[in-house]
């Protein structure tokens, strides 16, 4: 028997994990776009609809929140996209702004542009360094190499106790 719908599967969790705790067997079915509480044994309905008026006059008292916990049952048998943000690329399209898109789109055509080396005359353009061969450039092939050699050798002289 059904005792409530809920639009969001936390508040269904929260009050269902209640309903078990008061010893009310229950459970929740996922009924798009709606969770549902339904009661196993209707001879417990009233007790449970009771506990629902108070549980939707106030879904954020502490024996709501301290019910999942108590429970113990950490499983919600929920298999169809329980949670709505499981498709990340369709909540996307379908919550992002026209800027947003916009945004996105820009970056994924400059990404694609620089992977094809389209972008290879404006870097040569903005670039800090200047093109020809510099100590700054030999600087910045010596650095990395000096880093990834002399760190290791600090660090086990620092911790082997480098000749005490």
């Amino acid at each position: 028997m059904i005792l409530h719908q809920f639009q969001h599967l936390r508040l269904a969790q929260a009050f269902s994990d209640y309903l078990t705790l008061l010893e009310i067997d229950n459970s929740i079915e996922y009924q798009k776009p709606h969770y549902q509480i339904i009661l196993k044994y209707e001879q417990r309905l009233q007790k449970a609809q009771a506990e629902l008026q108070l549980f939707l006059s106030d879904p954020n008292q502490e024996k709501y929140l301290s019910a999942s916990w108590s429970s113990g049952n950490t499983q919600t048998n929920l298999t169809d996209n329980s949670y709505q943000s499981s498709n990340l690329l369709r909540q996307f399209m379908q919550h992002g702004g026209l800027l947003t898109h916009s945004v996105f789109i820009f970056c994924i055509i400059i990404y694609a542009m620089a992977t094809l080396g389209l972008l290879q005359p404006i870097q040569s353009d903005l670039a800090f360094l200047p093109a020809t061969p510099s100590i700054f450039h030999k600087a910045g092939v010596l650095l990395p190499l000096l880093f990834y050699i002399l760190v290791p050798c600090i660090l086990c002289l620092i911790y082997c106790g480098g000749g005490n």
